[in-house]
């Protein structure tokens, strides 16, 4: 099965309720893998991070305003890796902007970047012309890791 993958396709308004769709998507894709605990862990693991990731670009790229959030969500079977890459129009993203957590004290927010980042195992941002692009990817199979995330 080496170099197989599969793919899904799909765009979803940039609403915070439209975001529940995210883990039925997952969950379709990661069917092909078999059932196990730790597959059902990375499941969890990585729907966490697109969710986090498509809350803050409904809430700070979009501001609550109409838009788009496109999501092309990649199982590659050997070596086994989920990636994801999203797309959306709303307003750029500074990373520069954002202050990573203090761990040491209570906050309610501005964990969101922090917790992807420990979620998976490759997180970019690119701004391209008007829109942004989020790629992450998780490797799935530990054992086989070579030249992954070299991309």
């Amino acid at each position: 099965m080496s170099g197989q993958s599969k793919t899904i396709r799909f765009q979803i308004p940039a609403q915070l309720e439209a975001l529940v769709q995210l883990e039925g998507q997952v969950r379709a894709l990661m069917s092909e893998l078999p059932k196990t605990p730790e597959n059902e862990t990375e499941q969890y693991n990585f729907t966490l991070a697109l969710h986090e990731l498509c809350t803050n670009i409904v809430e700070h790229g979009y501001h609550g305003f109409r838009g788009d959030i496109e999501v092309v969500l990649t199982l590659q079977f050997e070596p086994q890796m989920i990636q994801a890459l999203i797309v959306d129009s709303g307003d750029p993203f500074d990373k520069t902007a954002v202050a990573a957590p203090n761990l040491e004290k209570t906050q309610e927010h501005g964990y969101g970047l922090f917790l992807i980042e420990q979620l998976v195992d490759d997180f970019k941002y690119t701004r391209l012309s008007a829109s942004n692009q989020w790629q992450l990817k998780r490797i799935l199979d530990k054992n086989d890791q070579s030249d992954i995330c070299q991309s």
